[in-house]
């Protein structure tokens, strides 16, 4: 991650998740990174530091909570927003950030403004 610009890796199952809002953050001018499971995700977070990391709640049969966490034993300092079309709000529970799908580009980007405003 060394162009400058804040770099996110999106980890989701659904292949037009993944690329729908990798495309709208790289038009915000974003560098988007992503995974398809837990096993892509690890991986690329012990390759690289992001700036956020978009984790969907539910990755086929494996949990996205599950891997936040085990991100933030990786990486302490991550900062992770959690994404879920269940319509539920886990962020009393987790403390993490919670987009619900689907989420519109102005919700997307005013979450990561503020987890990056956070780190700023």
């Amino acid at each position: 991650m060394s162009s400058g610009a804040p770099s996110i890796l999106v980890v989701d199952d659904s292949e037009g998740v993944r690329a729908a809002v990798s495309m709208l953050l790289e038009d915000q001018g974003f560098e988007a990174v992503s995974a398809s499971n837990c096993a892509e995700a690890l991986a690329a977070v012990l390759q690289a530091e992001y700036d956020v990391i978009l984790i969907d709640v539910q990755l086929g049969n494996e949990s996205g909570i599950a891997l936040a966490m085990r991100v933030r034993e990786q990486r302490p300092n991550s900062k992770i927003i959690l994404m879920s079309g269940s319509g539920v709000d886990l962020e009393p529970h987790t403390g993490l950030p919670m987009l619900l799908k689907p989420f519109a580009r102005e919700e997307l980007l005013d979450c990561l403004r503020k987890v990056l405003d956070l780190a700023a």
